[in-house]
């Protein structure tokens, strides 16, 4: 719940801290003041002062550079440089009520987000922009998943499974 994410290079021998719930509160707030949004800011204050203690969630990496991790209460920070730097990208995300985003995956340049209640995001290009799905439940997505082409798969509360083969 302290919003680590940790990084090895030897197999788990040795773990190095790339980001804290610290450090994301900040990053925040930073790209919030300088977007000028007063409610955003505010939210990013309050981030700031409830210290780490909001979960990042789920994670994945396209490569060895560029990777995305998402989290409680729509945070969302993005990677282009191994994790030695982290950036919010929660702007890109529909999500104004600021769910919980519990997971992220990706085939190609399709990145796909599932969180709570029935929120789900798609990307087309590797996440620089993303447009929120109609999905027909309400209820919270634990997992997902982008088996074949054209196909999605998102699972959550009570053991429900949603599956769309059009996108």
């Amino acid at each position: 719940h302290g919003g680590v994410v940790l990084a090895t290079t030897d197999g788990g021998e040795r773990w190095v801290r790339q980001l804290d719930g610290q450090q994301a509160a900040r990053l925040v707030l930073e790209e919030a003041k300088a977007g000028g949004d007063e409610r955003a800011r505010a939210d990013a204050e309050r981030l700031v002062a409830d210290g780490a203690d909001k979960p990042l969630l789920d994670l994945h990496f396209f490569d060895a550079q560029h990777g995305l991790v998402i989290g409680a209460y729509n945070l969302a920070f993005e990677t282009l440089d191994g994790g030695r730097s982290w950036r919010p990208f929660a702007r890109r995300l529909d999500n104004p009520r600021a769910l919980h985003l519990y997971a992220v995956r990706a085939r190609g340049d399709e990145v796909l987000i599932a969180g709570e209640q029935g929120l789900v995001l798609r990307s087309a290009d590797r996440g620089r922009r993303f447009a929120r799905l109609a999905v027909p439940y309400k209820g919270s997505f634990f997992t997902a998943e982008l088996p074949a082409a054209q196909e999605i798969l998102v699972a959550g509360l009570r053991g429900n499974v949603w599956r769309s083969a059009d996108q």
